[in-house]
């Protein structure tokens, strides 16, 4: 795990950090899938941690994004719930309880 902060200049940069090495965001958290799209929200990453508990990434690269954040999360927690069991069968072997409700990462530049 790296110490301290990592300059990031563009929202591919960070997203390609954080695809090599989730744990850059918290320890012990693994990658399930990049750029999903679950019914009508897009996620950056899906990922889960050490419990087992899923995690929803979204990544915010501009103060434009920034605004439309809680609303995504709402989202993407609304459009989880509904569609955990067709993750559970897309993604059976990535460790994830699916009974479990999501958390949600915002990370920002």
């Amino acid at each position: 795990m790296s110490m301290g902060p990592i300059p990031v200049s563009k929202r591919t940069t960070l997203a390609e950090l954080v695809v090599k090495d989730p744990g850059l965001l918290e320890r012990g958290l693994d990658l399930v899938e990049s750029e999903i799209e679950i019914g009508p929200v897009r996620l950056d990453l899906l990922c889960v941690d050490p419990g087992k508990r899923p995690v929803l990434v979204y990544l915010v690269g501009s103060p434009m994004e920034e605004q439309d954040v809680p609303l995504r999360v709402l989202a993407g927690d609304g459009a989880f719930r509904r569609h955990a069991p067709v993750l559970r069968k897309l993604f059976p072997a990535k460790g994830v309880d699916w009974d479990l409700p999501p958390r949600s990462l915002v990370v920002a530049e």
